[in-house]
């Protein structure tokens, strides 16, 4: 279990890594085209930038879904009856959806650092999650 939580804990520490650099460099772009063509137009080429790479990274994963031969499905991961097996599932064969909720548990994380503690509390209790 020790494990498993550092993995999450790195998984977590680089997605916030990864925000964090995409964020520069969208800041970046802003900088260097706002004097020449207007904040309002620098706005509207960083949002164009930040779509592309959306798009690519989708038809990425959409491409290594496709190559894949065997799906794997929610039922059977349900079938383990264990939370951290179909985490584990779900950021392996949803990319994107992992991505997305990292993101934002690190902006609630840093918004509400109490809630954050409560929760982990919660969840590291001896009897908050008992095996059937």
């Amino acid at each position: 279990m020790e494990r498993t939580a550092l993995a999450l804990a790195a998984a977590a520490a680089t997605a916030a890594a990864a925000a964090l650099c995409v964020w520069a460099a969208g800041f970046a772009l802003f900088a260097f085209l706002s004097p020449s063509i207007g904040d309002a137009a620098a706005g509207a080429a960083v949002a164009a930038v930040a779509a592309g790479a959306l798009l690519a990274a989708g038809v990425y994963s959409a491409n290594k879904a496709k190559e894949k031969k065997e799906e794997r499905t929610v039922a059977s991961v349900v079938e383990h009856n264990e939370p951290m097996h179909f985490v584990a599932d779900v950021v392996r064969n949803r990319p994107l959806i992992a991505l997305g909720v990292s993101v934002v548990a690190g902006l609630i994380a840093s918004r509400q650092p109490g809630l954050v503690r409560e929760i982990a509390g919660a969840l590291s209790s001896p009897d908050s999650y008992r095996r059937r």
